[in-house]
């Protein structure tokens, strides 16, 4: 199975959970490894799409969940800066407002963090990289 090296390379554990950078793998007794998108806050958290599964097999788990960071939180920043127009549009809720700009915050200093590791770990320093 494709995520046995993935699960190794993140515990090396027989079973239990790894998260980091809001990104969770598991693996049950039965075998059966998942990996979870924790990033967003919700009560069940859902299995990471297919996609970012394989960013994350075809580079490693350190730099695939940075790598998965990175594309996670751009598409969540797109969401929260919809919120805050609707919010400054229609409702003007200054701790509305207050609260999705925090959490703007938040998400782009984990950004920020999740890609200079990536440029950290994998550049040769011969190129100027950007964000």
């Amino acid at each position: 199975m494709r995520l046995v090296r993935v699960w190794e390379e993140a515990s090396g554990a027989l079973t239990g959970s790894v998260m980091l950078k809001g990104i969770k793998i598991s693996k049950y007794p039965d075998g059966v490894i998942t990996i979870y998108d924790c990033l967003e806050t919700e009560l069940i958290y859902p299995d990471l799409n297919e996609y970012l599964v394989t960013v994350i097999v075809d580079n490693g788990w350190v730099v695939g969940v940075n790598k998965v960071v990175v594309i996670r939180v751009d598409e969540i920043l797109v969401k929260i800066e919809e919120n805050i127009r609707i919010e400054l549009l229609n409702k003007h809720n200054k701790r509305i407002i207050k609260k999705l700009k925090e959490k703007r915050d938040e998400l782009i200093e984990l950004r920020r963090n999740a890609y200079d590791y990536i440029i950290k770990t994998t550049d040769t320093g011969n190129h100027k990289h950007s964000t």
